[in-house]
């Protein structure tokens, strides 16, 4: 019975890394597609998301090609923006690190997004994994206040420290609720400080 065991521990093994394998040989012959001037449009947003994020592929090919890649997540976010109803971020981004998240959110494209979906993504990638939760504080900065409306950010905060805030447990809020709370006074003085300009004037 034991040597069964072996045999078939022996035998998953082998077609754990056969599989592996053909994973990535698959994903080599996507690859070499693109360089045949494949349109990119037929790989879907998880695919693309898994081939810019495979360290080890990025070691087989140039950073033009790497580039390549990351420009068509910039352009599926683009036509998520101007095409879809809902104009929200397909929820395959929240498998990228922090690095590709700067690296797709670029300041033009965070500007032609709703503030408060902005943030609502950020959340949800904030709660994907606890990796993320280290790098909070670097993906704020991509927030861009001239996108927020203020009810909308206000009633997206209620939203998310709801349950503290009946418990009136404020001590144990995370990092991007109180970020949250800030950004809501920062945004009400940004506001304040456009009606003093315009007073004035």
């Amino acid at each position: 019975m034991f040597q069964r065991s072996m045999k078939f521990s022996a035998t998953s093994s082998i077609f754990l890394q056969y599989f592996k394998h053909i994973f990535l040989t698959y994903t080599m012959l996507k690859l070499f597609l693109l360089r045949m001037d494949i349109n990119l449009s037929t790989l879907t947003i998880d695919e693309l998301v898994s081939l810019y994020k495979n360290k080890q592929l990025k070691n087989q090919v140039s950073n033009e090609w790497d580039d390549i890649i990351l420009n068509q997540l910039r352009i599926v976010i683009i036509y998520c923006l101007t095409k879809k109803k809902s104009k929200n971020i397909p929820k395959e981004f929240l498998r990228l690190d922090h690095n590709g998240i700067k690296n797709v959110f670029i300041p033009p494209i965070v500007k032609g997004i709703n503030g408060v979906k902005f943030l609502q993504f950020i959340e949800a990638w904030y709660n994907y994994n606890a990796t993320n939760r280290l790098y909070i504080n670097e993906i704020l900065k991509l927030v861009c206040l001239d996108n927020i409306v203020l009810e909308q950010l206000y009633s997206f905060t209620k939203k998310s420290i709801g349950k503290m805030e009946e418990n009136g447990d404020y001590k144990n809020l995370n990092d991007f609720q109180k970020f949250l709370i800030m950004l809501n006074l920062e945004v009400l003085n940004m506001i304040e400080e456009k009606k003093k300009m315009n007073n004035d004037v």
